[in-house]
């Protein structure tokens, strides 16, 4: 069955590649694959809005133009319908203010929506400087910065109005996070996610110690510091660490350690771990560890359905206890997955 895709831009836009499916079969499809990715029939399937959901976009200016990449190139953009439309606005807002004439000097404009907004200006130098202050001064959002370098982010920033910080809540504590860095994108279904973990971590407490390992801004571990006696932290990205420990003083047992994940051999050992790796996966230094370190229970989440597939392949000491999926990306391929493991 084929539907009538809601955005205009369908099939010019590279971003979303599954809107004439109906969602309930994108769903079918999805969990199809963590079953043949995991071998486990028994998978919970957490979803929330098809549209409307991102609290992220990163455009693209070019020739003046603000827009997203295209599969044919550059397509210019009035409206993304996976976005969160308080962005939708601040594109709207953004492009009349410079009436589609962007400074040749600005790359992308970065927006993000969540209990506070901002708007990034990825400029290749300061020559811009002056008009973003102006719009700076009669925008809407809580934060304009303007950020130098090739990358949608970067750490060479200038805060024009506001804070470098957002803020986002879950499951009524407040998480700070920098607008130069990595957060989840759709706040929705990660409210799901850090639910259905704690469930999990609830029947093996009280414990000693949780090693929250490629912790972020520390949002697992501060969650579930409750069923702990202490919580470790472990993260590297240097701002993310610096939000970690802005949202680590919600709690009395937690601390935040900037190390690489290959070090975890040399930190208190945490009878269960928390693994949420970038795309690549974990770096085999970091399964050997946690092979030799054999904490009771692994909770690995993982964005990549594919690298999860191999890795699992290297922890045949543990039983998958659960397995569960969390479309954080309707209209488009990508899966988030958490599985549970047990000595």
């Amino acid at each position: 069955m084929i539907i009538k895709p809601l955005c205009k831009y369908f099939k010019k836009c590279n971003g979303c590649t599954a809107q004439h499916i109906p969602y309930s079969l994108q769903l079918e499809n999805k969990r199809n694959r963590v079953e043949h990715a995991t071998g486990s029939k028994d998978i919970k399937v957490y979803a929330g809005h098809e549209y409307y959901y991102r609290n992220r976009m990163d455009f693209i200016v070019s020739k003046g133009q603000l827009g997203l990449r295209g599969i044919n190139g550059f397509v210019q953009t009035d409206e993304c319908v996976i976005s969160d439309k308080r962005i939708n606005d601040l594109l709207q807002e953004a492009r009349n203010f410079f009436k589609d004439n962007f400074p040749d000097s600005m790359r992308f404009v970065v927006i993000r929506a969540t209990k506070t907004c901002s708007i990034s200006f990825v400029c290749k130098d300061a020559s811009a400087m002056s008009i973003i202050q102006d719009f700076a001064k009669i925008s809407t959002a809580d934060n304009v910065l303007i950020a130098y370098g090739s990358e949608s982010i970067s750490d060479d920033y200038v805060v024009l109005k506001g804070s470098p910080y957002l803020l986002e809540e879950f499951n009524g504590i407040p998480f700070y996070y920098h607008s130069q860095s990595f957060f989840q994108n759709n706040s929705e279904v990660a409210t799901m996610m850090h639910q259905h973990c704690h469930t999990i971590l609830k029947k093996y407490a009280p414990q000693p110690c949780l090693l929250d390992v490629y912790g972020g801004v520390g949002c697992f571990g501060i969650l579930n510091a409750d069923l702990f006696k202490s919580v470790i932290i472990v993260e590297n990205a240097p701002l993310s660490v610096k939000a970690a420990f802005l949202n680590i003083k919600h709690i009395s047992n937690g601390s935040v350690i900037e190390a690489d994940a290959r070090q975890i051999k040399k930190m208190q050992h945490g009878s269960i771990v928390i693994l949420d790796p970038p795309r690549s996966g974990m770096d085999q230094k970091v399964i050997q560890a946690l092979k030799e370190v054999k904490p009771k229970v692994i909770i690995y989440i993982s964005c990549n359905i594919v690298q999860l597939k191999k890795d699992l392949t290297k922890f045949k000491e543990y039983k998958m206890k659960s397995v569960a999926l969390f479309d954080l990306f309707p209209q488009t391929p990508h899966i988030e997955t958490m599985v549970e493991l047990a000595l």
